[in-house]
């Protein structure tokens, strides 16, 4: 006799361990594999994105900004980590909300989970074009977005990364171990530069002319912080995907939390240095519209295809925030499926 019960509008039937022995996903992630994998899903924000909350409140707000995000994303971080040790299963915050809220609060949960995730690779795809079609101007003297034909941008970069994640959990957790690496390599070699070249200069951080009543720290007065947040959420946005890899983890009651708290200081002192040294070398007026703003950065004090040959290495990064979410969309729609309570969903 079936064991079947209905609660919230699905039914569960009770599962032995040969169903989920032939579910399970492979633990191939230690800690530093971990780690690679939340700075891969987040180091594209370093690169792109992040730049537009200058333009919103003036170089002032945007370290407003950055200082709450931070806060909030350490408050997350620790969150997640203990629900991380109670419950190390596939599923992030989709099945931490299952499990307290019911199937229906799973369902808004891992709805809003996938917006996120499908949402920010098509933004991240978007910066990526624009990155790379830099890097061909530079080097190669063409560029498909002048042409009107940047769509084929967007088709090679997720057809490289959607091979990529077939490729399996043993190779995407290395891929993203290496590219955080080299992104980090990236950044670091794009700050001793500045500073070898004197492109550094920070009375460029208050370039934005203030509006009526406000002043230089503060362009367009203090309202204008809420309008950053968002951008300021991109130094650190996708961390929290973190726990999706709780069943390819060693040990995911220790790993994860381990790898969570060292991957956001990792991510707080590669942001810091990006807000200011990045700024200060384009100025915050025109860094605030800028679509490629390292390559920007690269451009102020380098030959234009010297620029163009290091912002490649620095579109590995915005690949690997690509290659991240596109990992996540695979590993939350399993989870949909496959129950943390010794269930299976039939409906």
């Amino acid at each position: 006799m079936t064991d079947m019960k209905r609660a919230g509008g699905a039914t569960y039937t009770a599962a032995g361990a040969d169903y989920f022995a032939k579910r399970s996903l492979k633990r191939t992630a230690g800690v530093w594999g971990l780690w690679g994998l939340g700075i891969a899903a987040v180091i594209s924000g370093d690169f792109s994105g992040w730049n537009f909350g200058i333009g919103s409140a003036g170089f002032g707000g945007m370290i407003i900004a950055f200082v709450i995000v931070t806060i909030m994303y350490f408050g997350m971080l620790f969150s997640i980590g203990e629900m991380a040790a109670a419950q190390p299963h596939t599923g992030g915050a989709y099945s931490f909300a299952r499990s307290a809220m019911g199937p229906f609060g799973g369902f808004i949960t891992g709805l809003a989970e996938t917006i996120e995730y499908v949402a920010t690779t098509a933004v991240i795809v978007y910066f990526s074009a624009s990155y790379l079609d830099g890097v061909t101007s530079g080097l190669l003297g063409f560029s498909l977005v002048d042409q009107g034909m940047a769509w084929i941008w967007w088709v090679v970069l997720y057809i490289i990364f959607i091979a990529l994640n077939s490729a399996g959990a043993a190779v995407s957790f290395r891929f993203a171990l290496i590219i955080s690496f080299i992104s980090l390599a990236i950044l670091a070699i794009f700050v001793i530069m500045a500073f070898a070249f004197n492109a550094v200069n920070f009375s460029s951080l208050w370039d934005i002319e203030p509006t009526e009543g406000n002043t230089t720290f503060l362009p367009f007065g203090f309202a204008a912080v809420l309008g950053a947040l968002p951008f300021a959420m991109w130094f650190y946005l996708g961390i929290e995907e973190l726990p999706l890899a709780a069943e390819e983890a060693h040990s995911p009651a220790k790993d994860i939390p381990k790898a969570g708290i060292v991957g956001l200081i990792t991510l707080v002192i590669s942001g810091v240095v990006v807000l200011f040294v990045n700024t200060a070398v384009t100025g915050a007026s025109a860094m605030g519209g800028s679509l490629e703003p390292l390559l920007d950065g690269f451009r102020a004090f380098l030959p234009p295809s010297v620029a163009a040959l290091l912002a490649a290495f620095a579109l590995l990064g915005l690949a690997a925030g690509h290659h991240v979410r596109l990992r996540a969309q695979h590993v939350l729609a399993v989870a949909g499926r496959v129950l943390p309570e010794g269930a299976v969903a039939d409906g």
